[in-house]
């Protein structure tokens, strides 16, 4: 079977992931893999660090699954607060925000869904 390159399988060893800051909060981002169309990310938020004062928006689909700790997070005019092992999703076109709401650093999974093939960051 001859695939293309971007058929193929991506690995990227945890040694080797990029790790980047994003916002005032300075989240660590880790960028675990992805597809020209899905990326996965987890964030580490310090206790009352947030994805920004505002909620956000941007083309797309998320889903989240809180690893550890406990967050809140407010997409439109639905909320909720979270804990390890829940998972929450939504339209990213529609304001929304996480917050870490514990007094330890939370971490979050992110997966990103997107139609084009989008190289902006959005966490």
């Amino acid at each position: 079977m001859l695939l293309k390159k971007e058929e193929r399988m991506h690995i990227v060893r945890k040694e080797d992931r990029q790790i980047t800051t994003s916002g005032s909060e300075q989240l660590k981002v880790a960028h675990l893999s992805q597809t020209k169309n899905v990326r996965m990310r987890i964030v580490e938020m310090p206790p009352g660090a947030s994805t920004g004062e505002t909620p956000h928006a941007h083309e797309g689909e998320e889903v989240h699954v809180v690893l550890r700790g406990r967050v809140y997070a407010e997409q439109g005019e639905d909320a909720g607060e979270f804990e390890e092992g829940d998972s929450f999703s939504w339209n990213a076109c529609t304001p929304h925000r996480v917050q870490n709401i514990g007094d330890d650093t939370a971490i979050v999974l992110i997966a990103i869904y997107t139609e084009t093939d989008n190289e902006k960051e959005f966490i």
